[in-house]
């Protein structure tokens, strides 16, 4: 190896090049001799060539000096390469998130939320739909980071006084689902402010069933309408939501042991529901048909709504009704179903089951539809009083 000179500045070294030239003259590789804790240390640095200079080197080591006089980071020129590194790092880092902190609300909605809603959200449309309208045109200039729980009030608020509580809760449901969901990305750090406010509470339960006689007729005027007609009768004797009656297929089906195999979907448990010798009878006629989808509307999704509104407006079993609590819709029928078994006597667990609810909590609205023995206490004041001579002293 080349002899190693000395430079005119302390424990700046460097060695010449047997052969390469640098402006006119040897090139030189420099390196740095220092002592720390009575051990001689000897760095590398570089070549002339590359841009190292005698003058350079010894501003490198009184920067390591000062770093071990005052018990700083980088005293060593490891420890200072390391320490500019993660400098280096986390300034990438904060540039990082500054890019990111500056996309807007609607920019990431746009381009992360509502993608993956579309891939995994059976409600996609609604969501993109209720941004566009609601949320966007008031929070989308915004980013993330400097929304609220100000900003999300004056949102509740503003759409109370134009819109129904349950759009309101709907279109703060999506905002708390998009944040979620860039949370989950790195793109939004800290509390979601939707969190931090008091959400308005719903009275729309639906309030009503069907009598028998209501049934009846409601199933009489469907009567030009087979397919729709059979999915009414069937959900009132399984008490399948409307979803769940549309997605059943010809696999689904066990007429031989009476059972219906409904699949987990969309947040909503599924299950075996038991068939009756009504609903055996409704599927052994759609099996006949021979579809695939044994009950797949004839339009869109909105097929069996629209349906229903035209055979209830035949029989007029919503005539008059304006309280949209008291109004039958095609989920009343799988209400009816839980009401008519409790009116019959079945008790909660049983109709929780039958059901397929998550819990007892959501069985309860029906308990006071169940005959009780306190009817029968309360039905004694209406009876007549006893004659003295028959009543025990």
């Amino acid at each position: 190896m080349a002899a190693k000179h000395s430079s005119p500045y302390p424990g700046v070294r460097y060695r010449e090049h047997p052969t390469r030239l640098h402006r006119g003259a040897p090139d030189c590789y420099f390196t740095l001799r220092y002592r720390r804790d009575g051990r001689a240390i000897e760095e590398a640095l570089g070549w002339a060539s590359d841009g190292w200079s005698a003058k350079k080197a010894a501003a490198i080591l009184a920067e390591l000096n000062r770093a071990h006089a005052t018990g700083q980071p980088g005293h060593t020129l490891v420890t200072l390469r390391a320490e500019a590194e993660r400098r280096r790092d986390a300034e990438a880092q904060a540039a990082t998130q500054a890019a990111r902190d500056a996309q807007s609300l609607r920019h990431l909605a746009e381009t992360h939320y509502l993608p993956w809603a579309t891939r995994n959200k059976r409600s996609a449309s609604d969501d993109a739909q209720r941004l566009r309208l609601h949320v966007l045109p008031r929070l989308g200039d915004l980013t993330p980071a400097e929304i609220t729980v100000g900003h999300i009030e004056s949102l509740r608020d503003e759409l109370l006084s134009r819109r129904s509580p349950a759009t309101t809760l709907q279109c703060l449901a999506v905002l708390r689902a998009t944040l979620n969901h860039l949370s989950r990305l790195g793109l939004f750090e800290g509390r979601n402010p939707v969190c931090g406010i008091r959400l308005p509470r719903l009275q729309n339960a639906r309030l009503r069933f069907f009598t028998r006689d209501e049934f009846t007729r409601f199933i009489d005027a469907a009567a030009d309408l087979p397919l729709f007609q059979d999915a009414a009768i069937l959900a009132v004797n399984t008490g399948l939501r409307l979803g769940e009656l549309m997605r059943l297929a010809r696999p689904d089906v066990d007429l031989v042991h009476g059972l219906l195999h409904v699949r987990d979907t969309g947040g909503k448990p599924g299950g075996i529901v038991p068939v009756n010798a009504a609903a055996a009878a409704v599927l052994a006629r759609r099996l006949d048909v021979g579809l695939p989808r044994l009950f797949a509307p004839r339009g869109d999704r909105h097929w069996y709504s629209d349906m229903f509104r035209r055979v209830a407006d035949r029989c007029g079993i919503n005539d008059g009704i304006t309280d949209r609590r008291h109004l039958l819709t095609f989920h009343s029928l799988r209400h009816t179903f839980a009401s008519w078994l409790a009116l019959d006597g079945t008790d909660l667990y049983r109709i929780q089951r039958l059901m397929r609810h998550e819990s007892l909590a959501m069985t309860q609205r029906y308990a006071h539809l169940i005959p009780s023995a306190l009817q029968s206490d309360v039905a004694r004041l209406c009876a007549p009083p006893c004659p003295p001579d028959s009543c025990g002293a």
